[in-house]
């Protein structure tokens, strides 16, 4: 997602302005003839921003009929905000449009599909949580983890999708997970302390990331299974939060709702700790080896192997 030759000179100059701006330069270089050069992955990207949108569209006309028409101009401006977003993020980053053998792909494969439309839908479960539209956010947050689901059996079955969706899926999953927690942060489902608590460790994973990418060298995506596992369990915990509101019942939700809080607070406070002790065992490592370690925060970090003389 950087450019490493450009970061070399950015890391020799000791990153003054001068290198950055030059970096700035040689990024925006590359993205055009990226989009020049690829006009068939280019098409692709475009064709699904624009598919994605008319789905938010034609949801947002649901949302009309049932809740207003100021609530479905609100969704209709989240998920189209965030389809011009990911689309945007898409054409900047088109030689990651590569199977895995790193042969360039003429287009999305359907995993990736899934992959940017739950992205688009992070904004909707904000606002259905925060209108505390229960049902609807059940329902909503069902069908992301579907394509979560989905975007993986599809990549498997497909040949392991591209390079794009290998990268953007964990981004994704931080995204949407965000989302979940604020919005039921907002509508006082669960306590602001926590989502204090996820929004740390997300953003540990991803300024802790970009900090080795930049001041070490290259970073390679590779999920633990404490990761996946973690990750399955918050938002199974998240769902049944949800699925209580929906519910309606209040006995049950008063012998629940606290089992349920600090379930979540302990998986994510172990998810923090998880995360820092492997950023500091990365950058030990990378202190060690002769070539910058390839890693990912929220992920197991290995150092590429020296090359025999």
């Amino acid at each position: 997602m950087f450019i490493e030759e450009q970061l070399k000179i950015v890391r020799a100059s000791g990153y003054s302005r001068a290198a950055w701006v030059e970096y700035a330069r040689a990024a925006s270089a590359r993205v055009k003839s990226q989009i020049w050069n690829n006009p068939q992955a280019t098409r692709s990207v475009l064709i699904t921003g624009t598919a994605l949108f008319v789905l938010h569209i034609l949801w947002s006309l649901r949302v009309s009929f049932l809740l207003g028409p100021e609530p479905a101009l609100d969704f209709l401006w989240g998920g189209g905000l965030s389809t011009l977003a990911i689309t945007l993020i898409c054409l900047g980053h088109l030689e990651l449009v590569r199977d895995r053998s790193g042969t360039p792909c003429a287009s999305l494969s359907p995993a990736d599909w899934l992959s940017l439309a739950r992205f688009t839908m992070a904004p909707g479960v904000v606002m259905l949580t925060a209108w505390r539209e229960w049902r609807l956010a059940l329902g909503w947050i069902v069908v992301a983890g579907a394509t979560d689901v989905l975007d993986g059996m599809l990549a498997r079955r497909l040949g392991g999708g591209t390079a794009l969706g290998t990268v953007f899926d964990p981004i994704v999953d931080i995204a949407f997970n965000s989302c979940m927690f604020a919005g039921l942060a907002l509508s006082n489902v669960v306590p602001r302390w926590l989502l204090a608590l996820v929004l740390l460790r997300y953003s540990l994973v991803v300024f802790g990331a970009i900090f080795i990418y930049i001041t070490r060298g290259p970073v390679r995506i590779q999920p633990t299974i404490f990761g996946k596992v973690s990750g399955v369990l918050i938002h199974v915990l998240l769902i049944a939060e949800v699925g209580l509101k929906a519910l309606d019942n209040p006995e049950l939700t008063q012998r629940s709702a606290a089992l349920l809080d600090l379930s979540l607070a302990f998986l994510c406070a172990v998810t923090v700790v998880h995360v820092v002790v492997m950023g500091w065992a990365n950058v030990k490592l990378s202190s060690e080896q002769l070539q910058p370690p390839q890693v990912m925060t929220d992920v197991s970090f290995r150092s590429p192997r020296r090359r025999e003389p």
